[in-house]
């Protein structure tokens, strides 16, 4: 009799721990595997706005950073009109000895080759494709009223703006109709009537993903929309930066898709996007999905974090790694954005759903962040307290080598 309660006992102490241990598997470990705060500060002026970095690093280690900076100003608002599109360029084995080089690549009113940025909106978000010699920076401006896509180069040994591209274009097919529509704002809301959305609540622009996915001889893309109630991404593929191909687009998110962002493993598609904030009362977060290279669903989209920043993912040794927001924490006194101080990297499966994730809540905000790969070693660009200066000391955009 005691032998029995015994071996129950040990039984009941082994399926125990067992589903400890399948717990413990499943919750996200409370630190990340590198520690944020060792960040090197690379934007300039360091205690002002610095905003939504695009990071990009060349074979010889040369790292390429563009943004937004406010000189004059220590938080993001599109009515600042000293707002300019900046660079930071440093190599890999300096930024620690603070040899950074900071220019400008254009001010609002400025210009570059024929472009010329309206004087009473400044230039917003740029996204950069490695051509080799050359980088081709697509960006957001404003021309004649109106928002644009549109791309010029700078050259990949000091940086300096080589002239103007284009404006870039969507072409795509309907109802057996071929159409060329340029990614202006106004124009691209014919793309979206097409694929039958119809509420532009809060519609601005079209807005492309951060990184540009390379699979065979395209680089692969997702466009959004920022703040656009019932908006879809869009996965796009371009030999250029400038013209580019509709493959598919994903009516599934069908709360709306903000700033989203892809990847591409094997034939599967990986999409992560915010859901839009206006007219979406349902539910507000980050969601997920994959995808066949031909646009089925394998996936449906799931909840996978809160809505407060721009999600980004990375393709390292056979895994995908996704970084998104977790919760919020409402510091600021004004009332007015959130310390995105709560950010979690995963490792997802085939199917899109976390395997493995690390978090970490940091006393500085971590936000529109890029993970990037050199020779085996994994570096993180964040931004830091656009909002909340005042309180952090802090406006910056950091670098940090990570320890995956």
């Amino acid at each position: 009799m005691r032998t029995n309660m015994k071996t129950r006992y040990f039984a009941l102490l082994a399926i125990f721990g067992l589903a400890s241990l399948v717990a413990s598997a499943r919750e996200p470990k409370t630190l990340f595997p590198f520690n944020v705060e060792d960040g090197v500060v690379i934007s300039d002026p360091a205690n002002k706005m610095s905003h939504a970095s695009a990071t990009l690093i060349n074979k010889k280690g040369d790292v390429f950073v563009t943004h937004i900076r406010d000189c004059q100003n220590n938080h993001e608002d599109p009515s600042n009109l000293t707002i300019d599109l900046a660079l930071s360029k440093f190599n890999i084995k300096k930024y620690k000895s603070g040899k950074i080089e900071h220019s400008v690549l254009l001010k609002t009113g400025g210009s570059i080759g024929e472009f010329k940025q309206d004087s009473n909106y400044p230039p917003y978000d740029v996204f950069l494709l490695d051509l080799g010699d050359k980088i081709r920076c697509v960006f957001q401006a404003r021309e004649n009223g109106d928002s644009v896509m549109a791309a010029f180069d700078i050259s990949a040994e000091d940086g300096k703006p080589i002239g103007f591209v284009d404006r870039c274009r969507i072409h795509y097919t309907h109802n057996g109709e071929k159409k060329s529509v340029t990614m202006t704002a106004e124009a691209f809301r014919e793309v979206y009537t097409d694929l039958g959305v119809t509420n532009f609540v809060g519609y601005e622009r079209p807005l492309l993903d951060q990184n540009f996915t390379k699979h065979g001889e395209w680089y692969y893309n997702v466009i959004s929309s920022w703040c656009c109630a019932g908006s879809v991404p869009i996965v796009v593929r371009t030999k250029d930066g400038i013209d580019y191909e509709m493959v598919y687009s994903c009516p599934e998110f069908r709360y709306g898709a903000a700033e989203a962002a892809m990847t591409i493993e094997g034939e599967r598609v990986y999409i992560i996007a915010r859901t839009s904030r206006p007219a979406n009362k349902v539910v507000r977060g980050t969601f997920l999905g994959v995808y066949s290279l031909t646009g089925q669903c394998l996936c449906k989209p799931y909840q996978i974090g809160d809505i407060e920043s721009r999600p980004e993912f990375l393709n390292y040794d056979g895994a995908v790694y996704v970084m998104y927001n977790v919760k919020p924490n409402y510091l600021l006194p004004n009332g007015k954005g959130a310390n995105r101080s709560r950010v979690r990297l995963a490792i997802l499966n085939d199917v899109g759903t976390v395997e493995r994730a690390w978090e970490i809540a940091s006393p500085h905000s971590i936000q529109y962040y890029c993970l990037s790969e050199y020779k085996g070693d994994i570096y993180l660009t964040f931004g830091e307290d656009r909002f909340n200066r005042a309180k952090a000391k802090k406006g910056n955009i950091s670098f940090v080598k990570t320890e995956l």
